[in-house]
């Protein structure tokens, strides 16, 4: 008599989806399986210095040519901070632009006030 052997669920080593199929595959797709080589490939290398100059010039030409994203991908971040930022002084009772305290109970202290009105004068 056979024993018929249970199946093992197998799953993938990059996103963690179930496999069908050959019990040799280790991914469920030739994307998964570049993405995984590419990582381990990574992290094999990246503390050399010759990976490091390479991957350098790679990121440089990547933000020039994608200058717009990368702003964009710097900005959300920048403008979350500045919103706390803004509430955690409206709170406190200080100056909106450099967080010293206010006169007159307005948003700016003199100074900032000045430095605006010069700038608007221009």
């Amino acid at each position: 008599m056979t024993a018929i052997a249970k199946e093992e669920i197998r799953k993938c080593l990059k996103c963690g989806k179930e496999i069908g199929g050959r019990r040799d595959k280790k991914f469920c797709s030739q994307v998964c399986q570049t993405q995984f080589n590419a990582l381990k490939h990574y992290y094999q290398h990246k503390d050399e210095p010759n990976f490091k100059a390479k991957r350098k010039v790679y990121f440089d030409k990547w933000r020039k040519e994608n200058r717009e994203h990368f702003n964009s991908l710097l900005r959300e971040p920048n403008r979350q901070y500045q919103i706390k930022l803004r509430k955690k002084r409206v709170q406190e009772g200080v100056c909106l632009k450099c967080g010293k305290p206010r006169d007159d109970g307005r948003n700016y202290c003199s100074k900032c006030r000045a430095k605006k009105a010069v700038k608007e004068e221009k």
